[in-house]
This record gives C-alpha cells, sequence and structure tokens, in this order.
C-alpha cells in the first residue's frame, strides 16, 4: 500500500533550509497498524474455528467408537446366549 505524503510549511529553519517538508501522513501508519491487527484478528479466529471443529470431530469419533463397542459387547452376548441355548437345547 503507497504511503501518503503531505506537505507542511515549517515555521522555523530547518536543517539550515527552508521550504517545504514531506512528512508521513500519520493516518497511514495508524492504517496499516489497524489492518495488522485485524489480520492477526482473524487468523486466531479461523484457528479457533478449526480448533472447534477438530474437538467436535474427535468427540463424535469417540462417540462412535463407544456406540460401536457397544454393539458389538452386545453381539457377543447375544451370541453365546444363543449358544448356550442350542447346547442346552440339544
Amino acid at each position: 500500500m503507497p504511503r501518503r505524503t503531505s506537505t507542511v510549511q515549517p515555521s522555523k529553519r530547518q536543517n539550515g533550509k527552508e521550504g517545504n517538508v514531506k512528512q508521513e501522513d500519520s493516518a497511514s501508519e495508524d492504517g496499516s497498524e489497524h489492518e495488522d491487527m485485524n489480520m492477526q484478528e482473524v487468523v486466531s479466529m479461523i484457528k479457533e474455528i478449526e480448533k472447534r471443529k477438530n474437538t467436535k470431530a474427535s468427540s463424535r469419533s469417540v462417540t462412535f467408537d463407544n456406540k460401536k463397542s457397544a454393539l458389538f459387547d452386545q453381539a457377543r452376548k447375544d451370541a453365546d446366549a444363543i449358544l448356550c441355548d442350542g447346547i442346552t437345547h440339544m
């Protein structure tokens, strides 16, 4: 982003010369600092969103694994019960 400059008339002699002196506009410096702060805020917000997504995905994965384990355990119990009933029935 190009810097804006403004021309001011000094009231006293500066560096042995009179005339126009160029100064950087403080608004452009504030603007770039503000843009940097906004960029940092955006980056931190994106990181936080990604962290939440990962936590949610991890939570869903754990829930799925728990349900899967419970389902398999119940299937094993049912298979054992059927096997025992079949053996005792014969």
